[in-house]
């Protein structure tokens, strides 16, 4: 990222040491621009008062100094060639803690289950502890040095499981995950980006609360450009540009199967049968039309790609549902009032006189 950020200030980045990595951004013809240091560290680094930039996976502790910058997901990863292709957390839970040892019980042929580990970021190993995901008893565990070892590992072994980042899956295949009702959820990217698949976490930057040097905030600035996020997406995250898909099959045989009932709904899906789904995504608080952070910038991306001419000629459409909270009647009108909040929401992220110029 740094060396992006260097060309894109059209400079280079000679290295020099290993550990930490000091890194030189020089301008052809001109002075050093910065050094930098780079180093693994933890949030205690943000609190010496030094010019510190912490990217992160774990939920920053200051969020008002955190930077969402890309998306990752908790993966259950194996090989291509295994028949096994969906399983469900707690069946996942029992191969980690020695309960289930053979493929047969998960419904496949009489084969042990080797579980691939390793020691990796902590962000990540906090999610996949508090997911129950660690191993704790399984008789086939192989450990491994690093953690993006463990994608080629079980690419290569056709029994083999492990939990990996999103960003880590590589050639390995991410077993879909299977829940309750027998829906099927994908770690696929557009799954990522609209947080749509249930295991998601954010990649964040991290500053200190004090005044940084002007390089640092160009730099800080530069993670939210094109260019940077084409880094993040080559890195594999998920990155904050918006996608957008058709409807998958299953998305489409709902949208046939609902025609039949109620004029609201066979408009509804109408529209979303000849539609594109975008991968930007609105949500709230349980049972209101309160809407979250992200969800607010999420508002500033799109009016910001309304503006360049992104949608141009087309019609964007805002369509709300309920959750499983409250009353029949309060959800009935919930989507409605949802989608008009998301409305206001956009009109507020508007620049001051655009509107008025358009109008």
């Amino acid at each position: 990222m740094i060396e992006a950020f260097a060309l894109f200030q059209g400079g280079s980045v000679p290295f020099e040491g290993t550990d930490p990595q000091i890194v030189t951004i020089t301008i052809e013809g001109s002075d050093v621009l910065a050094k930098v240091s780079v180093s693994q560290g933890s949030t205690d680094s943000l609190k010496d008062g030094s010019d510190t930039i912490l990217f992160l996976t774990l939920p920053s502790t200051s969020p008002s100094n955190a930077q969402v910058i890309g998306l990752d997901a908790v993966v259950i990863a194996s090989s291509d060639v295994n028949p096994v292709g969906a399983i469900t957390l707690d069946q996942m839970r029992s191969v980690l803690n020695g309960s289930i040892t053979n493929w047969k019980d998960l419904g496949s042929g009489d084969s042990a289950i080797p579980v691939h580990v390793a020691d990796g970021d902590a962000g990540f190993q906090a999610k996949v502890k508090a997911l129950g995901l660690e191993p704790t008893a399984s008789a086939f565990v192989t450990q491994h040095a690093r953690m993006k070892d463990l994608a080629y590992a079980v690419e290569n072994d056709p029994f083999g499981v492990t939990v990996v980042p999103f960003s880590g899956l590589r050639t390995a295949r991410a077993m879909e995950l299977r829940g309750a009702c027998g829906m099927h959820n994908e770690a696929k990217i557009f799954k990522v980006q609209s947080g749509s698949y249930s295991l998601n976490f954010a990649l964040s930057v991290s500053k200190p609360n004090k005044r940084l040097p002007i390089f640092a905030w160009k730099f800080l600035e530069f993670l939210e450009t094109e260019q940077a996020q084409a880094v993040i997406a080559d890195l594999g995250f998920g990155d904050l540009g918006i996608r957008t898909r058709e409807l998958d099959s299953q998305g489409q045989r709902l949208a046939n199967s609902v025609m039949i009932i109620g004029k609201e709904v066979r408009e509804m899906m109408t529209i979303m049968s000849g539609a594109q789904l975008l991968s930007l995504t609105f949500r709230f608080e349980a049972g209101s039309t309160r809407l979250d952070g992200p969800s607010k910038e999420n508002a500033e991306a799109l009016v910001a790609g309304m503006i360049l001419g992104n949608y141009a000629d087309k019609v964007v459409y805002l369509m709300g549902f309920s959750d499983g909270d409250g009353r029949a009647r309060q959800n009935k009108a919930l989507p409605k009032d949802r989608a008009e909040a998301v409305r206001a929401e956009l009109i507020k992220a508007v620049p001051e006189g655009v509107l008025a110029q358009r109008a």
